[in-house]
């Protein structure tokens, strides 16, 4: 379920209780502050003070076709590029969840390995500082999927997640972070909700179960607010099969 870097449409929705609002236009190199603010009737999100919710679809191609059909923002899973891609957005009145991304196991990355882990977080580092200050940045998104697929309960992952966030934060106080988990199984809500303090918007990338994410989030005690960044047909992974083993 893990997307590449490139340009893949998903929608992605930000479920925050509030309302879209026009955003004055910023010259590049000029940041939009962006926050997060709890109500009574929920997590606002709200940009250059006006509250703003996202209407999004992920990757970077097509984008005036997107902003035709409604959109206000994209999600990218790296920053590989993103600088032409930030002031396309920006020229659209788009904005740019930005994806920072963070190994995967499974492709060989080591969390034990404190020489990765540090150069990791140097990627991180530049990254921030490469694109901190353009308008057209929404929101920081460390990682996609790097939990892995089981029960996402890998301590030293989530504490380098953590700390990548808390980077961010230390060199970016205007806009939130995001971490992105496969869906919400195993101990994902309690590290993104409990344990990594530095992580704002917890991602969650769900097909199948996009629906019914809101209750079983309540019923996992969830405490931040949620972004569903990947949505769409229920995957082969979570769909019914033949009499032979092969997904509808």
């Amino acid at each position: 379920m893990m997307w590449p870097r490139s340009a893949r449409l998903a929608l992605f929705v930000l479920c925050l209780s509030c309302l879209v609002a026009a955003t004055a236009e910023k010259p590049r190199g000029s940041a939009v502050p962006v926050e997060l603010r709890a109500t009574e009737s929920g997590w606002q999100l709200f940009r250059d003070g006006q509250p703003y919710v996202v209407k999004g679809v992920g990757g970077n191609s097509r984008l005036q076709e997107a902003a035709e059909a409604g959109a206000n923002s994209i999600r990218l899973w790296d920053t590989d590029g993103a600088g032409p891609i930030l002031d396309e957005a920006h020229a659209l009145g788009l904005t740019v969840a930005m994806g920072i991304w963070l190994g995967h196991e499974r492709h060989g990355f080591d969390y034990s390995d404190p020489a990765q882990l540090a150069s990791q977080l140097e990627k991180v580092r530049n990254a921030v500082l490469a694109h901190r200050d353009h308008p057209a940045v929404l929101l920081w998104v460390l990682g996609n999927e790097m939990e892995g697929f089981a029960d996402g309960d890998d301590p030293k992952i989530w504490a380098h997640v953590n700390e990548a966030a808390a980077l961010v934060k230390s060199l970016d106080p205007h806009h939130p972070t995001m971490t992105v988990t496969a869906e919400i199984g195993g101990a994902r809500v309690r590290f993104v909700h409990e344990v990594s303090d530095a992580i704002d918007i917890h991602g969650i990338n769900a097909y199948g179960g996009a629906a019914s994410l809101p209750e079983r989030l309540r019923e996992a005690g969830a405490s931040k607010p949620y972004i569903l960044t990947e949505f769409g047909p229920r995957g082969s992974w979570e769909s019914e099969a033949t009499s032979w083993g092969a997904p509808f």
